[in-house]
């Protein structure tokens, strides 16, 4: 239900760009329009149980979960055992990035869940 709301969203602010935009009161007599949708929303993620500091990103309304999740990935460490387990098997593995070019891993670095990458083109990336 949520990524059908975001891709109407998408929709609508796609047309702002076509159709002009009309300013309205609210009951309070203030304008609003819809740069509401544009401004930043500040979300702060925290973990159900332990000591997981709390994490807080400053996200898009129009941004997709999708683009919400992938940043989680990339910034939160995953302290579970198997999936621990599951990225020091990646080690060796031949892999295919966001942006199609496949990539070779070298390594993996539990103290903060990166892995080493080297590219097609022989360069070497975290």
């Amino acid at each position: 239900a949520l990524a059908i709301f975001v891709d109407q969203l998408h929709a609508i602010v796609a047309q702002t760009e076509r159709l002009p935009v009309f300013v309205h009161r609210n009951a309070e007599g203030n304008a609003e329009s819809l740069q509401v949708v544009l401004n930043p929303s500040r979300i702060s993620l925290e973990h159900s149980g332990g000591d997981t500091p709390v994490h807080t990103v400053c996200v898009q309304p129009i941004a997709t979960a999708q683009a919400l999740v992938k940043h989680v990935l990339r910034v939160a460490l995953i302290g579970d055992p198997v999936y621990q387990e599951y990225c020091r098997q990646l080690v060796g593995c031949e892999i295919e990035e966001n942006n199609g070019q496949t990539a070779l891993v070298l390594g993996y670095n539990p103290d903060n869940g990166t892995h080493k990458l080297q590219r097609g083109d022989n360069s070497e990336v975290d």
